[in-house]
């Protein structure tokens, strides 16, 4: 147990590096006035470490032949609807809140098409850059590949904490959501990952999930004006 414990405080400490990496290239391009999408970001801060790992441990992420896997595109629907449906329940509760000025996410007020990019990019460190880097260690040491999914999603869920935490966020109607729509996409979307060894599956999965909340943010707001 201690050393699966180990590697999630290696993926904690990667995720955090990422984050870090991402403030500041943010804060760089903001105090230039350089309107470049957010989706920029996410992608360019994390492919470099993403490359990095991807050729160490020497993982094929792009391998289309698990594309034609009808049982793991299943399972990212299935994934997807269950997913956004957590998500738009999490926004209803918030838009029926006393603070409305406050209920309505950063993802209900950017287009869709910005949130669709952004949910594929995400993909790069999420994926590509910290599951590969998690289960790469596990395979490394002779431990269970598969509980790299679990950890993955473990590691992404204490970011979000962590956050809220920096943030000194206290609406639980918020952050509960958001944290189980964050586990149950990582391990599902994880696991299609982990089979197909195809970061496209993945990235058109989480572009799928963006659209049917994006779309769904759109009704309930719509409806509480």
């Amino acid at each position: 147990m201690l050393g699966y414990f180990l590697i999630y405080v290696a993926g904690f400490l990667l995720s955090g590096i990422w984050f870090a990496s991402w403030i500041f290239i943010y804060s760089f391009l903001t105090k230039r006035k350089l309107n470049v999408p957010g989706y920029f970001d996410t992608c360019f801060t994390a492919l470099i470490p993403a490359t990095i790992i991807c050729l160490y441990f020497n993982a094929n992420p792009f391998a289309v032949s698990g594309i034609a896997n009808i049982r793991l595109w299943c399972i990212a629907i299935v994934t997807v609807l269950l997913v956004s449906c957590i998500v738009l329940a999490g926004k209803r509760l918030l838009s029926g809140s006393k603070n409305k000025e406050n209920s309505s996410s950063t993802d209900s007020r950017k287009s869709l098409f910005s949130n669709i990019l952004d949910g594929a990019f995400m993909e790069i460190p999420q994926r590509l850059m910290m599951q590969t880097f998690i289960c790469g260690l596990l395979n490394k040491f002779g431990m269970n590949i598969y509980s790299g999914i679990l950890i993955n999603a473990v590691v992404w869920c204490s970011g979000i904490i962590f956050q809220a935490v920096m943030n000194k966020e206290k609406n639980a109607m918020k952050l509960i959501p958001e944290l189980i729509a964050s586990f149950i996409f990582s391990i599902g979307v994880g696991y299609v990952f982990l089979e197909s060894s195809c970061i496209f599956m993945t990235m058109i999965s989480h572009a799928a999930q963006r659209i049917v909340t994006t779309l769904g943010s759109y009704h309930i707001r719509s409806n509480h004006k």
